[in-house]
């Protein structure tokens, strides 16, 4: 099998390695430790970019908004400024703890994406972890539209 050049170069950055495509090759190169690994396009066996669901994190803020929405109507009398015993301010600020945590984890997971990349061989996968969504979207799409000029 006669594999062709490809005349397109893609590129991409995580939080530890930045990978690029062109020709028939991809390297990928990690800031920590310092490393190079260079593969053949012909030589990948699958590309996926993984990215997480926004809900669980959703959920558990939605949760501890429920609660202190109950704190507040139960034992505060649902008035407005709430007064609260000491035992129920402990237990309201795990709740805002647990809506905070819960949004950020919702903001990342839907920032963020991780690639992996799979080899023939299995000796030399990759895996980029902190692509932006975006950017590891084109990425794959382009990757996988070489691998396919690469096949015919």
């Amino acid at each position: 099998m006669d594999a062709r050049p490809v005349e397109q170069q893609v590129q991409c950055r995580g939080l530890n390695t930045r990978i690029s495509a062109e020709g028939n090759l991809i390297t990928a190169s990690r800031v920590l430790p310092p490393r190079k690994i260079e593969i053949p396009i012909s030589q990948i066996r699958t590309v996926e970019l993984v990215v997480s669901s926004i809900f669980p994190p959703i959920l558990l803020s939605l949760s501890g908004v429920t609660f202190l929405i109950g704190v507040w109507w139960f034992a505060g009398g649902g008035s407005w400024p709430v007064m609260l015993h000491e035992t129920y301010r402990s237990v309201s600020s795990w709740a805002v703890l647990a809506a905070v945590l819960g949004l950020t984890a919702a903001g990342y997971a839907w920032a963020f994406a991780k690639i992996n990349i799979t080899t023939i061989n299995n000796h030399m996968g990759i895996v980029i972890r902190m692509v932006p969504r975006r950017s590891g979207e084109r990425f794959v799409n382009s990757l996988r539209r070489m691998m396919r000029l690469i096949e015919e």
